[in-house]
């Protein structure tokens, strides 16, 4: 039998449940108490803390690498990979709008990927064309052969670079997510 009490704190009806203390359970509660500040919500986590793949990204803050965004518009086609790249840019962008680089130690350091083979590069123009109208840069990805040996990856044949990503640690970007639920 529950008391009053939890009756109506702990056990009061809700509008809306979210599985999922994670990135996209916590993203989704503060979207929809932005949009609909009157709706109540209540996020079911299985664990004291946030245990999945939230955490355990590496810190990579990135939205695809050349070859993601390539492979991407072969599987699906350009509309759609352009409309994911867009979500995902627009999602790095909201992170650093929402919290300051020390609380989450954001870094845009840039992103990096080596390819071993140059029939990616051949598709560069291309890609840096469509997604212009997303970063707002002339050339999103850039052959940056000088970081293959600043890196030490001397057995690499090209480095791709993006400078539009970073790095942050994600336990303390779900801790400050968490905290902006409450």
């Amino acid at each position: 039998m529950n008391s009053i009490w939890e009756l109506e704190t702990f056990y009061r009806k809700r509008d809306i449940v979210i599985i999922g203390a994670g990135f996209s359970g916590l993203w989704t509660a503060i979207s929809i108490k932005e949009k609909y500040p009157q709706k109540t919500v209540l996020i079911i986590e299985r664990n004291t803390i946030p245990l999945g793949a939230s955490t355990r990204n590496a810190g990579f803050a990135c939205f695809g690498s050349l070859t993601e965004v390539i492979a991407d518009s072969q599987k699906m086609g350009w509309e759609k990979t352009l409309e994911l790249v867009k979500m995902r840019f627009e999602g790095l962008q909201k992170i650093r709008t929402c919290f300051k680089s020390n609380e989450i130690d954001f870094e845009l350091s840039g992103g990096y990927e080596i390819l071993n083979n140059s029939e990616p590069l051949q598709h560069l123009d291309a890609v840096n064309e469509k997604l212009r109208t997303i970063t707002g840069l002339e050339r999103t990805y850039v052959l940056n052969q000088k970081k293959i040996t600043e890196f030490g990856l001397g057995k690499s044949e090209f480095l791709i670079e993006n400078p539009c990503e970073g790095s942050l640690h994600s336990g303390k970007l779900l801790q400050k997510l968490l905290e902006k639920c409450h």
